[in-house]
């Protein structure tokens, strides 16, 4: 076909070329919106999916340790002719190593403070830890038990002694470590010694709302 040929082919055709380029051109842009409705979508339908992971990541956030109630006892006794007052406080010590039990659960020890008045006056203090009774621990208490308190045994102070009972066990469960604590009023000085016979003051202390 010759060019001449060409060029008249192409102006008898002309309204049809442009209406095939409108046509494409149409096509192409209902295709461009296309795309972009169902990426706006999809994005729409990913955000919830986004929200429910932070939501999840929420929940399974580490729960704090768990701290005994403070508590405190009071004692008024009259030994040797003196008179003695004797407070011992139980607190939760949030500054110990944090204890975790055979399930996992985080607790925190405790210290205990024995604060002791004779005739009226400051006599005695001392706060106590469970590393106090280290060498009378088991690997078991040593590992997962705490303080769990302290109070003071009146049968067994006389004299020149003042006994107190203690006990280091797992949170919420009985036996353990049970502990002689005996202080000289003569000269201030703490001796420790194994209890084969508990103070049932001290029995489930963690289970009580007022123990020391």
């Amino acid at each position: 076909m010759h060019v001449w040929q060409i060029i008249c082919y192409f102006v008898r055709n002309f309204k049809v070329v442009i209406y095939a380029m409108k046509k494409r051109t149409l096509f192409t842009w209902l295709l461009a919106l296309t795309l972009v409705v169902a990426c706006k979508q999809q994005t729409v339908e990913q955000t919830p999916e986004e929200q429910t992971s932070v939501a999840v990541k929420e929940e399974t956030k580490p729960c704090d340790p768990i701290a005994d109630k403070d508590g405190i006892r009071e004692y008024a006794i009259t030994q040797g002719g003196h008179k003695y007052v004797i407070v011992v406080e139980r607190k939760a010590d949030k500054e110990a190593p944090v204890v975790k039990d055979i399930l996992g659960t985080l607790f925190y020890d405790n210290t205990v403070s024995i604060s002791i008045k004779r005739d009226g006056a400051d006599f005695y203090h001392r706060i106590f830890r469970k590393n106090d009774f280290d060498k009378m621990l088991s690997e078991e208490d040593r590992t997962y038990g705490t303080l769990a308190g302290m109070s003071l045994n009146e049968d067994g102070s006389k004299g020149d002694v003042l006994a107190f009972f203690a006990q280091v066990c797992m949170p919420g469960m009985d036996g353990g470590m049970h502990a002689k604590v005996l202080l000289s009023l003569k000269s201030l000085q703490l001796t420790f010694e194994v209890d084969d016979t508990p103070d049932l003051d001290l029995v489930s202390l963690h289970a009580e709302e007022e123990g020391v």
